[in-house]
């Protein structure tokens, strides 16, 4: 993750996650109790959400790293070619 934002908010989201797995497994032990079944069923979809959001994290950090990879090629490239160019001109001078 490139800012310290970003990387806090993965870290929260993580810790997020693993807090709503581990209240679904225990209201998973008391699922004979109506009320208790109905929280299970939401925490359930709760990680669910969370991990979805935690991909989508991990994908847009990817995506920024490759096109941040891209440009820094091109921008090497470009280097090369003009370092190419003037010495050409400076041949045929």
């Amino acid at each position: 993750m490139r800012f310290y934002g970003q990387q806090r908010l993965f870290e929260l989201t993580t810790s997020e996650l693993e807090r709503y797995r581990e209240k679904t497994r225990e209201l998973d032990y008391y699922t004979e109790r109506p009320e208790r079944r109905l929280l299970a069923e939401e925490c359930r979809e709760m990680v669910t959400e969370l991990e979805q959001r935690k991909n989508r994290m991990l994908a847009n950090a990817i995506r920024r790293r490759q096109r941040e990879e891209i440009e820094h090629a091109l921008d090497e490239a470009e280097i090369d070619a003009q370092e190419i160019i003037r010495e050409l001109e400076s041949e045929s001078a």
